[in-house]
This record gives structure tokens, sequence and C-alpha cells, in this order.
């Protein structure tokens, strides 16, 4: 599964910009959001719980702010692989070292219970150096349907990340 999603990634790397101007290639590693997850909802009951996670994600942004975004998330019992990927917006904020870029898309769980969902992040992207950021990012993470061993669950999982932090580089 590793080698296919590296290949994956390595294609669009190389064949995306041969059809568009890139303006930012984003990689983010390490503890980028590294989330404290606050559940909203799952299955129509409140239900908190406070989670750790890290995931590392590429994004590409061509003219005019458009771009897509991949990621990989695991949470801090590596039981959990989410897989996302993301239309996304960077908004460059004039004379100044920030940007902010919006992202919506479907993810899947693939290790665990297998779920499919839809995200919606807004990242605050502060340029430290011309290659390296802090990226800060709060949104909204949702699981629409979960498949178990007795058969599919349409029940409606909402969670909200608290502010998350990572590190990034350009390149």
């Amino acid at each position: 599964m590793k080698k296919a999603l590296i290949v994956f990634a390595l294609l669009i790397a190389v064949a995306v910009p041969s059809f568009a101007a890139v303006n930012d290639m984003m990689f983010n590693v390490g503890l980028t959001t590294s989330e404290s997850t606050f559940d909203l909802f799952k299955n129509g009951k409140w239900n908190p719980r406070f989670t750790i996670g890290a995931d590392a994600d590429f994004a590409m942004i061509f003219d005019h702010g458009v771009g897509f975004d991949v990621a990989v998330r695991t949470e801090s019992n590596f039981q959990d692989l989410t897989i996302g990927a993301y239309f996304a917006y960077m908004i460059d904020v004039n004379s100044t070292d920030l940007d902010i870029m919006l992202t919506v898309g479907p993810t899947m769980q693939l290790v665990g219970t297998f779920a499919i969902g839809l995200d919606a992040m807004v990242d605050l992207l502060i340029d430290i150096t011309s290659s390296v950021y802090v990226d800060l990012g709060v949104g909204l993470q949702m699981d629409i349907v979960e498949f178990r061993d007795s058969g599919a669950d349409s029940s409606f999982n909402m969670s909200m990340p608290l502010p998350s932090v990572g590190i990034g580089f350009k390149f």
C-alpha cells in the first residue's frame, strides 16, 4: 500500500506541472495537524473524546490559488489510518508572510473500521523563511458511512479538531 501511494504521489508531482503552471508545492511532515479532536456527535449522541494524531500531506497550488492536497492521517494509537484527497484553494494575504489554505474533500479510513467521510479545513500558513512555514489549522471532519463485519452503518459522526500545529516545506 505504501508503494502504491508513493508512486501515485510521484506521478501526480511529475504529470500535473506539465499541464499547468505550479505556483507552490508544499509538503507537511512530522506533527503536521497533530490534533486534539472533540467529537460532537456519534450515532446521534453527544460523545466527547480527546485524541492526539499526526499526519503528512502534499499540496500543489496552481495559478489563481487553485490546487489539490493529498493527506495521510493517523491517531495516537496508530490503529486508524485515513487517506484524504482534497480540493485546495490558497489565499495569499498581500504584503505579509501569511497564506490561508482552504481544503475540502473525501476521506477513507483504511485501517481499523473502514469508513468514508468528508473533511473541510482552514489552515493558516505562517512563513518562517521562504521555504519553511508553520501550519495552524481548524476544521470539520465528518464520517458519513462505516463498514463493519455486520454491514454498513450510516451513522453520521462529526468531529472538530482543535487548533492543529505543524511544520511544512515549500519547494
